[in-house]
């Protein structure tokens, strides 16, 4: 009889030492820091074609040359521990790494574009445009974004590719070199667009405009 119940006190020893020794290699993997590796990828043209010994087509992103990025948790707080990031982008991608911790989720704001484009964006991902002595065709005011949801040791989407935020209107003629030779002054030429309703905020993580 005593032998039994030794037998049964050390098996169910045995089974508490197991089970509290699996909780703590559990909550030790789920929660240590990890380095992650993003690739951001910008989108090629949007479809524009050249004209004819056109050097290139309108709109192919090349503009974009900063990449910011911040860091929020699945609630939308900003994750204060890492910093404001901005990378380099160099033949339309840009490579990022963060340490973010095993199982937990995250929501990563990403925004590209020409540094001295007029875009100012803030520690709650809003981006604020300023509209002032924008001229139209200005390929330099090209931008791409995304709010890439993550959770830390999953498989990272390859590459994560980044998106216009920006509705763009290109103004063009084919006939050009017809109405100069019929003695037009292209020099001398202005054409006006006017848009309503336009909003000049847009918060990266939520998608409102204001």
């Amino acid at each position: 009889m005593k032998t039994k119940f030794f037998s049964m006190l050390a098996v169910a020893a045995m089974l508490l030492t197991t089970s509290c020794s699996n909780d703590e290699t559990n909550e030790l993997i789920s929660g240590e820091p990890v380095t992650t590796s993003f690739k951001v990828q910008l989108p090629n043209s949007i479809g524009t074609r050249p004209n004819k010994g056109a050097k290139k087509a309108f709109a192919d992103g090349k503009t974009a040359t900063v990449l910011k990025y911040m860091v929020f948790d699945e609630n939308n707080n900003r994750v204060k521990e890492i910093p404001t990031g901005e990378q380099a982008i160099i033949n339309k991608s840009a490579d990022v790494q963060l340490s973010l911790f095993t199982g937990k989720k995250y929501k990563i704001v990403f925004w590209a574009a020409n540094a001295e484009a007029p875009y100012t964006i803030d520690e709650t991902g809003k981006v604020t445009v300023n509209y002032e002595g924008m001229k139209t065709n200005d390929e330099s005011l090209d931008a791409f974004c995304r709010c890439y949801e993550f959770t830390a040791g999953a498989e990272v989407e390859n590459p994560v590719k980044l998106y216009r935020p920006f509705a763009q209107l290109n103004v063009g003629t084919k006939d050009m070199d017809k109405a100069v030779k019929a003695g037009f002054n292209k020099d001398n030429a202005k054409t006006k667009v006017q848009v309503s309703g336009i909003a000049n905020a847009l918060n990266l993580l939520t998608g409102e405009v204001s």
